[in-house]
């Protein structure tokens, strides 16, 4: 709710406002695994097209170190 407009006679009036989503929200199976030692990280992760996991649509493999 947000404040619309004032009437001369004090009266305020508010403007209501929804969303919705027009289509059905399909979340993707995911997995990530990261392993921290002394100062590296080396994370991996995979994401999947369906929840079968038959289509994969992409994976990351990071490694990092602090010096």
């Amino acid at each position: 709710m947000t404040l619309g407009s004032m009437l001369k006679d004090g009266t305020i009036l508010y403007d209501h406002k929804s969303y919705g989503l027009n289509r059905p929200v399909r979340l993707r199976s995911f997995i990530a695994i990261q392993h921290d030692t002394y100062g590296e990280t080396l994370n991996f992760g995979a994401s999947f097209g369906s929840w079968d996991r038959s289509d994969l649509e992409g994976v990351e493999l990071s490694f990092s170190r602090q010096f």
